[in-house]
C-alpha cells in the first residue's frame, strides 16, 4: 500500500480456523437438527508508520509524516440447521442465521513541515477518520449433496442476500490545515450489513481411510448500500458512509491423505 512517493509499508497476514460451536439432534434416521455459532470473519489490524523526508519541502526544510490505521471487524453467525436424507444418494440441508457484526475503523494522518536544524515546526496538517458501528441481519442457506458414485460427491449451495434487522453507529471526520478546519460528526446513525447472494458448487473424490481431493467454486454477487446513514451534528446535513462490493469468483482446492 502506498501513502505517497517512496512512502510504502508492508503487513503480514495470518489466517486461522474460525471459532465455532455446534450441537446435533438425531430426530430420525433421515432427519437431523442442529444449532451452531461460528465466527467466519475476524479482522484485527493495527499499524503505525512514520516518514521523514529532508529537502522535499524546500531548502533547509523537512517533511514529517505520521500514519496510523486500526481495524477491528468481527462477524458472528448463530442459528439452527436442518439436514434430510432424501435418498441413499441425495442429502438436502438448510440453515437460518442471525448475523451480528461489530466494527471499529480508525485512521490518523499528520504531516508537519519544519526547519533543518533546529527542527522548528512551521506548518502542520492532520486528518482523523473514525467509524464505529454494530448491526444485526438475517440470511438463509440452502444446499444439496449428491453421491454420484461411492467415491465421487457433487454439491451445490445458495446463500440468500442478508436482510438488515437493526443497527447503530457513529462517524467522525476531522481535517485541520493551516488557517482552515473541517469536521463532520454524526452520532446515533443507522447501520446496515447487507451480505450479497452467493452460489457455491463443489466436487470431491474420496477413498475412505486413504485420501480425499476437493474443489469448490463460489460466486459472490455484487452489492452496494449505505453502511452508515445519519445527520451531521454540526450542520444538520445528511451524512452517508457507502460501501460497494464487486462480484467475485473464488476457487478453493484441498486434499488430505490418511497416514496409518
Amino acid at each position: 500500500s502506498g501513502l505517497g512517493p517512496d512512502h510504502n509499508y508492508s503487513v503480514r497476514e495470518f489466517e486461522t480456523i474460525p471459532s465455532s460451536f455446534g450441537s446435533v439432534l438425531n430426530v430420525s434416521d433421515r432427519l437431523k437438527l442442529a444449532f451452531s455459532a461460528f465466527i467466519p470473519d475476524d479482522i484485527n489490524y493495527n499499524h503505525e508508520e512514520s516518514f521523514r523526508t529532508p529537502g522535499t519541502a524546500g531548502a533547509g526544510l523537512a517533511a514529517y509524516e505520521y500514519f496510523s490505521y486500526i481495524v477491528d471487524d468481527q462477524q458472528l453467525w448463530i442459528g439452527p440447521s436442518l439436514g434430510y436424507l432424501a435418498s441413499d444418494r441425495l442429502t438436502l440441508g438448510g440453515s437460518v442465521f442471525v448475523v451480528y457484526r461489530s466494527a471499529v475503523l480508525k485512521q490518523n494522518w499528520t504531516i508537519a513541515q519544519s526547519t533543518v536544524p533546529p527542527d522548528r515546526v512551521l506548518d502542520q496538517a492532520s486528518r482523523i477518520y473514525d467509524v464505529d458501528f454494530t448491526n444485526y441481519s438475517l440470511l438463509a442457506l440452502l444446499g444439496a449433496q449428491y453421491r454420484l458414485t461411492d467415491r465421487i460427491l457433487l454439491g451445490a449451495a445458495v446463500q440468500t442476500p442478508s436482510v438488515n434487522l437493526r443497527g447503530s453507529g457513529s462517524l467522525l471526520y476531522a481535517e485541520t490545515v493551516p488557517d482552515d478546519d473541517y469536521i463532520v460528526h454524526s452520532a446515533g446513525m443507522e447501520s446496515q450489513n447487507r451480505l450479497p447472494a452467493r452460489f457455491s458448487f463443489g466436487a470431491a473424490l474420496r477413498e475412505p481411510k486413504r485420501y480425499a481431493l476437493e474443489c469448490d467454486l463460489n460466486w459472490h454477487l455484487p452489492t452496494s448500500y449505505d453502511e452508515l446513514s445519519g445527520t451531521d451534528d454540526w450542520s444538520g446535513g445528511d451524512v452517508e458512509y457507502s460501501l460497494r462490493r464487486l462480484g467475485v469468483v473464488n476457487v478453493n482446492l484441498g486434499g488430505e491423505y490418511y497416514v496409518r
